[in-house]
């Protein structure tokens, strides 16, 4: 499946469920409905949760992360993405003042060289 495929998928899909974190910033990205599985054990040396988890908690779905070792998703109400749009285009604000001024900062220094 192409990138472009998948995006694809996922902007035309009712629900999504996912081990990936990108595929998960697509679907907030997409308000789409979805839930996250943790890939890895909580402890586990490899683990790369920390993203998802920190990423969910930021826009307030920390509760669409589903443990490692889940059986069963016991909450599914669907999501408000009133709320949850609010926060992501406040961060997507502050990183993008945060790149621009990094370029700036960088033309700067190029210039006193």
């Amino acid at each position: 499946v192409s990138s472009g495929d998948l995006l694809n998928l996922i902007r035309h899909a009712r629900y999504v469920v996912t081990d990936s974190f990108h595929i998960t910033v697509f679907s907030l990205i997409h308000e789409k409905q979805f839930y996250t599985f943790q890939r890895f054990k909580e402890n586990a040396y490899s683990s790369q949760n920390v993203r998802i988890t920190n990423l969910l908690k930021l826009v307030h779905l920390g509760h669409r992360m589903i443990p490692y070792e889940a059986t069963y998703i016991n909450d599914l109400k669907e999501i408000d993405y009133e709320a949850t749009s609010q926060i992501m285009e406040r961060e997507i604000s502050k990183s993008k003042e945060f790149l621009l001024s990094s370029i700036n900062q960088v033309k700067t220094n190029n210039k006193n060289i």
